[in-house]
């Protein structure tokens, strides 16, 4: 089953930050979002609250990490992730729930939108067109290929479905 992965974090350390939401979002199905309470607190990077929109009070009340992590890994095992920047998304699930539960929800299977973007700028080099995106950022991608950013789960199913059905044809 292809289910779209996004995380949230304390930050962009993983010796130091960790996952405060998860949302996991099956390909034709609704986002299912679990927010873990952070266990380093003091860790949460203030830049990044401003950016994720949680702030490190509203965090606290999240459901503690272990709670989060049984839960998690009783609905989903076994999934093809659909995810932008992958890398570190794995990376910061390492470091939050360690390896075994990266272990049991991935079937070592991935698709990174972001791979997919420079795939099809390589295919148009290739073909002596321009490349179609400046950068790789999700946002920016959505936005050359005219998929709302709504949620970064939807976003990535509609960059998934774009990229996937260009190399297609």
């Amino acid at each position: 089953m292809i289910c779209a992965v996004s995380t949230k974090t304390t930050g962009l350390k993983p010796e130091l930050h960790e996952v405060i939401e998860l949302a996991i979002k099956p390909i034709d199905g609704d986002a299912v979002y679990y927010r873990i309470r952070p266990s380093k607190p003091e860790n949460y990077d203030k830049v990044v609250q401003d950016i994720n929109g949680i702030s490190a009070q509203a965090a606290n009340s999240f459901m503690p990490m272990e709670d989060a992590k049984s839960l998690i890994l009783n609905t989903w095992q076994s999934i093809v992730v659909l995810g932008h920047n992958c890398i570190f998304d794995f990376t910061m699930l390492r470091a939050t729930f360690g390896q075994d539960f990266n272990d049991v929800i991935y079937n070592k299977e991935f698709i990174d939108t972001m791979d997919l973007a420079m795939t099809y700028d390589t295919q148009r080099l290739m073909r002596g067109e321009k490349k179609a995106f400046k950068n790789y950022q999700l946002k920016h991608v959505c936005s050359m290929l005219g998929v709302p950013f709504t949620h970064k789960c939807e976003a990535l199913v509609g960059v998934y479905n774009a990229l996937k059905n260009t190399s297609d044809s």
